[in-house]
């Protein structure tokens, strides 16, 4: 999705330059399309920034836990022996044979690694 924007950014600011070399386009116009682009850039960046930082949590916690470290998830332990993870969903759910947390489930995202509190 953010390649397709930066494609589209990228065909505006091309069409602007064409338009300029044209004439078609004053310049007072041409300047607030350039600092309109740099601003939605900016943004792009911004937010791809911030994904990134997310995802990269959720694999340090996913690895943690794949490793048989002891995550904390909303006050309670989730270990390899007692949760399994469902990756379609990036959650943790209480495996069958452990009746009293049945029905426990936790984003991987609500996590953190024991050893890091």
């Amino acid at each position: 999705m953010i390649q397709f924007l930066l494609g589209i950014l990228f065909l505006i600011f091309l069409s602007t330059v064409i338009a300029h070399r044209k004439e078609f386009i004053s310049a007072r116009t041409r300047v607030t399309i350039f600092k309109l682009l740099a601003a939605l850039i900016g943004l792009i960046l911004l937010y791809e920034f911030s994904t990134t930082r997310e995802e990269a949590k959720i694999r340090r916690i996913m690895d943690a836990y794949e490793q048989g470290k002891t995550l904390i998830c909303d006050g309670h332990e989730v270990s390899f022996e007692t949760y399994l993870l469902e990756t379609g969903t990036l959650s943790f759910q209480a495996r069958e044979r452990y009746r009293n947390i049945r029905g426990l489930i936790f984003p991987v995202a609500s996590c953190t690694i024991k050893e890091e509190r």
